[in-house]
């Protein structure tokens, strides 16, 4: 506006707040179309705001909340003014205020509040936090099971190990579709593939490791790359199987050696790879002392066919229980 106009910093900082104000308003649009639509089944309409200046109650958060609340809402519509997708453009922008102040011996104030807003953004992104997603295998099963009946292949689940992976790979390369998305799933296996539609509209920077609970063999890792590569996802969450019975843990290193000997998994993995271990699990179905012990030798174990394929592991100690938490 005018008042800006000989005042460059302002005009740029303006913007950005415009547009935060537009990405929060299409947001709070967003989340209460989707409860809406999940809670009834359809969705009701919501009053247009364009700027800022239109937001309703925007001296009251709350009151503007509860009033989209209320109202429930529809597909928000594309909004008139950008939202930001993801941080870059911003910390673009930031960063050209960084040097110009620099530049104009203004350093103090580059360095100061400006610098710690950068650092913020660069660190928690557009989302502050990372989300993993966790599943049973034996859903994967059932869902990949419902895929192959329908598509007269026979039962997936009851196939051996070197056909599952065969068969994954193969289906991952192809161009082909295989998952019939208009077919009518069971509820578990609707909530499955939806999962991973979801996985495939969100910011991939959001998103952590896929994590795998009752993971037993190599194929339950293919089957959710398969299932990501069929949603649609560009950029795939990382995998981590989940060992955690006591045969799952002294199968884990002869398991992860299989897996990582398939060469389009390497490929995709850039020779690093996370794994999580169970503790609490391991614990019931084991007793503590042998849960302890069989972490400890799966871990060695693991750590050597990592060293000995140039992988590089990172294990995510999912301890819980509690003894595990002091108790």
């Amino acid at each position: 506006g005018k008042s800006t106009r000989g005042e460059p910093y302002r005009c740029i900082l303006a913007y950005i707040r415009m547009r935060l104000w537009s990405t929060r308003q299409f947001q709070e649009r967003y989340y209460y179309h989707t409860r809406s639509v999940h809670k009834t089944g359809s969705a009701a309409e919501l009053p247009k705001t364009t700027s800022p200046e239109d937001i309703p109650g925007l001296e009251q958060p709350s009151k503007h909340l509860d009033t989209l609340a209320a109202q429930a809402t529809r597909a928000p519509p594309k909004p008139e003014i950008p939202i930001y997708t993801d941080s870059k453009e911003m910390l673009t922008l930031l960063k050209i205020l960084h040097r110009s102040l620099h530049e104009c011996g203004d350093g103090l104030i580059a360095d100061g509040r400006l610098q710690d807003l950068m650092r913020r953004i660069k660190c928690f992104g557009m989302h502050l936090l990372t989300l993993d997603v966790r599943q049973e295998s034996g859903r994967h099963l059932m869902a990949m099971d419902e895929i192959c009946a329908h598509l007269d292949l026979g039962k997936f689940s009851s196939w051996g190990e070197e056909k599952k992976i065969k068969f994954c790979v193969q289906e991952i390369q192809s161009s082909r579709p295989l998952v019939p998305w208009n077919l009518k799933f069971s509820p578990e296996t609707k909530e499955v593939l939806d999962t991973f539609r979801m996985i495939s509209r969100t910011d991939p920077s959001s998103l952590g490791a896929y994590v795998i609970s009752m993971a037993t063999c190599a194929s339950d890792v293919l089957v959710v790359e398969l299932l990501q590569k069929e949603a649609g996802a560009k950029q795939p969450m990382r995998v981590a199987p989940l060992f955690e019975t006591k045969q799952d843990l002294m199968n884990a290193a002869s398991n992860l050696r299989r897996l990582l000997s398939i060469k389009w998994y390497r490929n995709r993995i850039d020779n690093k790879q996370e794994i999580m271990l169970g503790y609490s699990d391991s614990a019931k179905d084991a007793g503590r002392f042998a849960s302890v012990w069989g972490l400890y030798k799966a871990q060695e174990q693991m750590c050597a066919v990592g060293r000995e394929m140039g992988v590089k592991l990172t294990l995510f100690h999912g301890r819980g229980g509690t003894v595990g938490r002091g108790g």
